[in-house]
């Protein structure tokens, strides 16, 4: 789909076509999480595109949005009963050049029946071998500080 900052203005028809493909999937599955790859590098402020993406996927029936391509975490926002994760940073990738493209989280999602009941970010560090480990405390602190940052209520007051 083409959006700012990286490939144009937000389009609308593709946009439109993703949301029917959502509407079509909420019809057959319990639990639907699109997983878009949008937003600017390096920066934990989402892009005002990625929030209204985000509103159509969650109008359209997503239970969870949960984005990447920023290399940094971005915040968490409720959008009615979905979740909206901006970004989950690094995961596994060889940038050693900046200490916040070596931070990221992945997510649990707990579900019950057709709804997800529990969201819980779990913050790691990518070591000198590229790899995903858990890190130390004050660092998964400073991890989840950033998330807080740009997050709305109800996810503003992540552990």
């Amino acid at each position: 789909m083409n959006a700012p900052p990286r490939t144009g203005p937000l389009n609308r028809q593709a946009l439109d076509r993703v949301a029917a493909d959502i509407r079509q999937l909420d019809a057959e599955a319990d639990i639907v999480v699109v997983l878009p790859h949008w937003g600017t590098q390096y920066t934990h402020m989402p892009e005002d595109s990625q929030r209204e993406m985000a509103r159509a996927f969650t109008d359209a029936g997503a239970d969870a949005v949960i984005g990447g391509h920023p290399h940094w975490v971005q915040g968490w926002e409720a959008m009615g009963d979905a979740a909206v994760i901006h970004s989950l940073g690094n995961f596994i990738f060889d940038m050693d050049f900046m200490r916040k493209t070596q931070e990221g989280i992945f997510v649990e999602l707990v579900s019950w029946d057709d709804h997800i009941v529990a969201i819980e970010p779990v913050p790691y560090v990518i070591d000198a071998e590229f790899t995903p480990r858990e890190t130390s405390p004050e660092r998964a602190e400073t991890i989840m500080d950033a998330i807080r940052g740009t997050s709305s209520p109800p996810y503003d007051e992540l552990r």
